[in-house]
């Protein structure tokens, strides 16, 4: 295996090269709960996508608003550009949504989808599509 990164004294490449799975697995399974991802939480991506980069703001933008009146900021993360902007002349928004797994994952889905229903639906963010993504890490 070759691993190429700009930070070789990272400790999870230590604990890789001495072959301490034990570690490895401490170390990340604490940073993930302090952080709240999985297996913590389930997460929800929504990827917004249109062909006018403004306008995928103005619809992402839009959306996390909404969502976050019900979900709360902590929850909803975002909208962020991804590492890849723009696929087929398309611009992307991302929003990541953490919700613990005492939350009733149904009725947030629901509510995720009736939010999203209300933007796509909306003459302002015509020509806006959005992709849900459940359990996306």
């Amino acid at each position: 295996m070759l691993i190429q990164t700009n930070n070789p004294q990272q400790k999870l490449l230590h604990q890789i090269a001495q072959n301490d799975y034990e570690g490895l697995y401490q170390s990340e399974i604490e940073e993930r709960q302090g952080f709240a991802y999985p297996p913590f939480t389930r997460l929800i991506r929504l990827t917004i996508k249109h062909t006018e980069e403004a306008l995928a703001n103005k619809t992402a933008q839009a959306l996390s608003n909404k969502l976050a009146e019900k979900l709360s900021k902590q929850r909803v993360l975002g909208p962020e550009k991804p590492l890849v902007e723009r696929i087929r002349n398309q611009f992307i928004y991302e929003i990541l949504i953490k919700l613990e797994k005492s939350i009733n994952l149904k009725g947030a889905k629901q509510y995720i989808h009736e939010q999203v229903e209300s933007i796509v639906t909306d003459k302002q963010f015509k020509g806006a599509s959005i992709i849900i993504d459940v359990d996306c890490m």
